[in-house]
């Protein structure tokens, strides 16, 4: 969760910066001086949803985990194509190769 207003750095700053560090972070912007202009700008920039202040907290809830799901499907789509590169440098290689491939994608997991 991140206010668009910040002392320092505003939300979309460190919008910017969390999606350039972490693949799968899903962003929930909120404020309370928003425009058109900045939601759309900001889900352009990566952010998830964009919620007025002030909201419901059943809004928050839902949004929150709709934005849960979202990362766990990003993360498991990643995983499976890691797999399945790995299963496809794999064949015609013996089983201790194999055991190699599958040790790597267990490292790029971590």
């Amino acid at each position: 969760l991140l206010d668009l207003r910040m002392p320092g750095m505003d939300g979309g700053e460190v919008l910017r910066v969390l999606k350039g560090e972490h693949q799968f972070l899903e962003a929930i912007m909120l404020t309370g001086h928003g425009s058109l202009e900045s939601a759309v700008e900001l889900t352009r920039m990566g952010a998830f949803s964009y919620l007025p202040k002030p909201y419901e907290l059943e809004k928050l809830i839902q949004v929150l985990k709709e934005a849960y799901q979202a990362r766990l499907e990003k993360k498991f789509s990643s995983d499976q194509a890691k797999m399945e590169k790995i299963m496809a440098m794999a064949k015609g290689e013996s089983p201790l190769g194999i055991l190699r491939k599958l040790r790597e994608l267990d490292d790029l997991r971590k």
